[in-house]
């Protein structure tokens, strides 16, 4: 069963504990047309689109999750990139060629490595799906909660976002 993709909310405007499944007209209306601080999202979200669309061309079959102050609420603070984790299968991560450094930048499968591709608004990480540990430890950094002091909040989660397409 999944969940529709709630509004943000609470004091900190943050999403349930859950991984919500949504398409990119989904996260565009709720993360963009019906969040604070417009401008910057519209050109966070436009920067992700293309991202994806030409990860998607290259390396076809992955998930991808987002989080960040992107899939917030936030009126205090308005996002400065939207934060990505892409699973990859060992066949999609065999395809990496040497030669798409210049385009995304970088390609690490280890869980503290990522790049920053579109001028810094995509905040990329990615790492096998055949790796247990890997896709926990994600999940785990992407639940966690950050308070306006940038402290972690102890023993609060938060949801995300998986890309559906």
């Amino acid at each position: 069963m999944t969940m529709a993709l709630p509004a943000p909310g609470g004091p900190l405007a943050l999403l349930p504990a859950y991984i919500y499944p949504a398409s990119l007209a989904e996260i565009e209306e709720m993360f963009v047309t019906r969040a604070p601080h417009v401008d910057e999202r519209r050109a966070i979200f436009d920067a992700f689109r293309s991202w994806m669309e030409g990860f998607d061309s290259l390396f076809p079959g992955t998930t991808i999750w987002l989080d960040g102050g992107f899939v917030t609420h936030k009126d205090w603070a308005a996002p400065h990139d939207v934060d990505v984790a892409v699973h990859a299968s060992g066949p999609v991560m065999a395809r990496w060629n040497p030669a798409l450094v210049p385009v995304f930048r970088s390609y690490f499968t280890d869980r503290d490595a990522g790049t920053q591709p579109m001028g810094g608004l995509v905040d990329a990480f990615f790492f096998a799906s055949d790796n247990p540990a890997a896709r926990q430890y994600w999940r785990n950094q992407w639940g966690k909660v950050r308070g306006r002091d940038r402290n972690t909040a102890l023993g609060v989660q938060k949801g995300f976002v998986e890309v559906i397409r």
